[in-house]
């Protein structure tokens, strides 16, 4: 049996009156617009919290990258620098060996200066004797002079047979043109034996005085 909701009927009765029904969309708007603006504060407040966090990483990145590069980049200054360093005090070593080796060197080179001073006047003396004996005005006062060394009386001159023209001999002296003799060589008999002069004794004979000569002069610098 079927029973009619009498609206008049208190015991049948609305869970909100009238009023209440009319305030409930306004206050359910209000929630829902108040859950919004929460969700949105709080969205804003991690998407501020993330752009703080990723801001703080980047600059924190950027910051090592900074000092990466700065770190390589004293790195290289101080590797350039200590090449810089080694070619100097390289440089510094090979120009100490060059002043320490002045001296030798300064001296080599003047003893190289007075052999050749040496040598160059040996050479203005030959070719001055060579002329004087192409010329034949060489072997008379040769033979002459070689008399008077010899401190003692001569028998005989021997001569080349090519010198044999150009000398004249003292009176009581012979001669003798032999063929064993190079021009320019001379060979005097005595009683007691044989003396050999001519050019060519002669100038070995200047060639040992020069050197000897040489030789004593470096050794009074040395002692200087």
């Amino acid at each position: 049996m079927m029973r009619r909701l009498d609206s008049q009927n208190p015991l049948v009765q609305p869970l909100w009156g009238a009023e209440q029904a009319r305030e409930a969309p306004a206050a359910l708007t209000d929630t829902l617009d108040a859950s919004t603006s929460s969700i949105e504060d709080v969205l804003d407040a991690a998407r501020e919290r993330g752009y703080q966090q990723g801001y703080e990483e980047g600059e924190q990145r950027a910051h090592q990258q900074v000092l990466v590069q700065a770190q390589e980049k004293a790195l290289l200054a101080a590797r350039q620098h200590a090449h810089a360093v080694g070619e100097l005090e390289q440089a510094r070593q090979q120009l100490e060996a060059l002043i320490t080796a002045l001296p030798a060197a300064l001296a080599e080179h003047a003893q190289a200066a007075q052999e050749v001073a040496v040598a160059a006047a040996y050479a203005a003396v030959v070719r001055m004797l060579g002329q004087a004996y192409a010329d034949g005005q060489l072997m008379q006062p040769w033979v002459m002079q070689a008399l008077a060394d010899m401190q003692q009386p001569a028998d005989a001159i021997h001569l080349a047979p090519q010198d044999m023209p150009h000398v004249v001999p003292p009176e009581g002296v012979r001669l003798v043109a032999d063929a064993r003799l190079q021009p320019g060589q001379c060979l005097l008999r005595t009683r007691l034996g044989h003396y050999e002069s001519g050019l060519d004794v002669r100038l070995e004979t200047l060639r040992t005085a020069l050197l000897t000569g040489l030789a004593r002069h470096r050794q009074h610098e040395d002692v200087v």
